[in-house]
């Protein structure tokens, strides 16, 4: 299963029944952290925030190790179909629509960027005597390329598995924390954020990687749902069977055994942060809050 799956189909769900967003623009911006590299990763979110496709995403952002990004921007400016689709409308007077900076690494666009970070490093901030109020590092590099009032989703693609416990949940706090802000004289309030995390679970159950939202394990408290599945229950559960039987078609499988011992060895976890608005609307109504703002996201998440 590709993870851009998830993240595309499952904003494509969630759109349509929890509207985050204020008024009808229904707009969202997409962040990835540390993608893979097989040359497949900058393609779906490029093809599928074209114009033609009427999608919402305002802005698709990866952020990844320097080599990385730079690998990537080169594949991206010698496509003309993916540099074409950097920009919602083809630049005037031969002008392109991109910018290269960083040494070639960071690329920067209408639609998408590439920003070269490692996120392994100086999290969580810590205080020194020489400079007592770090600044997160998203705030420096991500936050400038965002807008805090629009619902933002991220993706974590086997990235935290790398990382201490600590350095992850300061990842989840500080999106949480940008994207759920009240209304205040520093600004409007937040619009909510949806964080997904596809990993290798190891010893850990899905229940398990879903509770670094929620604060319950080891990771950042403050969302108000979180919860994950294996790959495994994705593929016997979640996949229609007709679209089984037609990747059965495309390439026989002969060993589902095999494949389900290491499916269940991957999970996909989510959790949602609500704007405050939608958080005191929800206890208002003393109903659960997927009732009050719409459909049950877990099925959009998962329906891919």
């Amino acid at each position: 299963m590709h993870a851009a799956s998830v993240y595309l189909i499952g904003f494509e769900k969630y759109d349509g029944g929890i509207d985050l967003s204020k008024g009808d623009a229904r707009s969202t911006f997409g962040v990835a952290l540390h993608r893979r590299d097989d040359g497949h990763s900058e393609r779906r979110p490029l093809r599928d925030s074209s114009p033609a496709t009427a999608d919402p995403l305002v802005k698709y952002i990866e952020i990844d190790f320097p080599h990385i990004t730079s690998r990537k921007a080169r594949r991206i400016v010698s496509n003309s179909t993916l540099s074409s689709a950097l920009s919602r409308s083809p630049p005037a007077n031969g002008e392109k629509a991109y910018t290269i900076s960083q040494g070639g690494t960071r690329l920067d666009s209408e639609m998408y960027a590439l920003t070269p970070l490692d996120l392994r490093q100086d999290l969580p901030p810590i205080p020194t005597d020489s400079d007592p109020n770090p600044v997160h590092p998203l705030t420096k590099h991500l936050l400038p390329l965002l807008d805090p009032t629009v619902p933002t989703l991220f993706l974590a693609e086997c990235l935290f598995c790398y990382m201490p416990p600590s350095a992850s949940a300061s990842v989840i706090d500080w999106f949480g924390n940008v994207f759920s802000r009240p209304a205040g004289p520093d600004g409007p309030e937040g619009g909510g954020c949806i964080g997904v995390i596809y990993e290798m679970c190891g010893l850990d159950s899905p229940a398990h990687q879903a509770s670094r939202f929620t604060g319950t394990g080891n990771g950042a408290p403050g969302y108000d749902f979180a919860q994950g599945t294996s790959l495994k229950e994705i593929r016997a559960s979640h996949i229609p069977k007709a679209e089984l039987e037609r990747i059965s078609k495309l390439e026989f499988l002969d060993e589902v055994e095999e494949l389900e011992l290491v499916l269940d060895h991957y999970c996909v976890a989510w959790g949602v942060k609500l704007s405050p608005s939608q958080r005191n609307a929800v206890e208002r109504s003393g109903k659960d809050w997927r009732q009050v703002l719409g459909v049950g996201l877990d099925q959009g998440i998962i329906a891919c």
